[in-house]
């Protein structure tokens, strides 16, 4: 999904929502 494709381009950005 594109979850897997974002964290694999930007994972800090990932986290940071996860985080949020």
């Amino acid at each position: 999904a594109l979850i897997h494709k974002t964290v694999r381009v930007k994972p800090q950005l990932y986290f940071s929502k996860v985080s949020s």
